[in-house]
């Protein structure tokens, strides 16, 4: 199934203060640095790149901030001018932006049992996607939540539930853009992140994930890969 194409734009006002981020150098206020950042997990820092590297090769100025922190980072820096493009997932963000951020694994659990009838002896929170799947190889626990594209799934012998209720959010993939740099470059801009964005299957993602995590080749490298046999015209 085809990724969204879809931005997000959104309007923030600067304001003062964040720790971790650099300061933006001084620039031309026709042409601003487009600063793209992504959270601290694999998928993230890939998407990260695919996007600014797109962009770059098309004659933006842009910098990467790759792993800067957990949303409850990322989107405070997105708000005040710090960052410029985050690559989100549609669900969680329109969910995070809407005030719902104490959203947890344990609410998934309880739609387990409230939407269908499952009961469950306990819940085990796991530090990490592989950790779930190799749990659920050994038997260890029973049910985990795996996103689609993780690389933990690769060469496991592991059964992917159909979210027939629609329990989880559609977590397409969305290059959040502040309004400012919507407004300096127009409509070329979004033609270049959507020209990623429509060619980046969830098949293709999910190979992405394996050379980085599985093979341990460099986000940027297997980024500049995908783009050459993935050109952006």
């Amino acid at each position: 199934m085809p990724i969204l194409r879809l931005v997000l734009v959104l309007a923030v006002a600067l304001v003062a203060g964040c720790s971790r981020e650099p300061e933006p150098p001084p620039q031309d206020p026709r042409r601003p640095a487009i600063v793209v950042a992504s959270f601290d997990f694999p998928e993230s820092e890939i998407l990260a790149e695919l996007y600014g590297q797109a962009l770059r090769g098309r004659g933006y100025p842009v910098e990467l901030v790759a792993r800067l922190g957990t949303r409850e980072v990322v989107e405070p820096a997105l708000e005040q001018g710090k960052v410029d493009v985050v690559p989100e997932y549609l669900g969680t963000t329109l969910t995070f932006l809407a005030g719902d951020r104490a959203a947890s694994a344990d609410a998934n659990l309880n739609g387990l049992r409230d939407r269908h009838g499952l009961e469950f002896a306990r819940f085990e929170a796991m530090p990490s996607r592989r950790v779930t799947a190799a749990a659920l190889e050994t038997g260890e626990i029973d049910v985990g939540m795996i996103e689609t594209t993780d690389a933990s799934l690769f060469k496991r012998d592991l059964v992917q539930l159909e979210d027939d209720r629609r329990l989880q959010p559609a977590e397409n993939v969305v290059p959040v853009v502040r309004r400012q740099v919507v407004d300096a470059y127009g409509q070329a801009l979004d033609r270049v992140l959507d020209a990623v964005s429509v060619q980046l299957t969830t098949a293709e993602l999910s190979g992405l994930n394996r050379q980085v995590v599985v093979d341990d080749q460099p986000p940027s490298a297997v980024a500049a890969g995908w783009l050459r046999a993935h050109p952006v015209t």
